[in-house]
């Protein structure tokens, strides 16, 4: 639930080098809030597609993500925005993103 816990999934952002990560989940409590805190204690830069995360309540995910928020360094931003960026990034990134919208 915590992919932070993951020792593979660590390893295989480190092993990009690079710094900022863009996450999503399904529950955003324990699949967003809790790596996004340790993300960024561990020196990441983390960007939460908020509208493409969910919870078990309203309440729930809005409160988790006050938590996202909160935590140093973090931001969040819509999926209109994920397209953008991965517009701005390369052909590739932008299909994949518009695959998933």
């Amino acid at each position: 639930m915590n992919s932070w816990d993951d020792k593979n999934f660590v390893a295989a952002i480190e092993k990009s080098g690079r710094k900022k990560i863009v996450l999503a989940g399904l529950w955003t409590e324990v699949c967003v809030a809790f790596p996004t805190v340790q993300a960024i204690h561990d020196g990441y830069e983390v960007y939460v597609v908020e509208d493409c995360c969910g919870d078990v309540s309203q309440l729930a995910h809005d409160n988790a993500m006050k938590r996202v928020v909160q935590a140093a360094e973090s931001r969040h931003f819509p999926l209109g925005h994920a397209r953008m960026a991965a517009r701005l990034g390369h052909k590739g990134t932008y299909d994949a993103v518009m695959d998933i919208s």
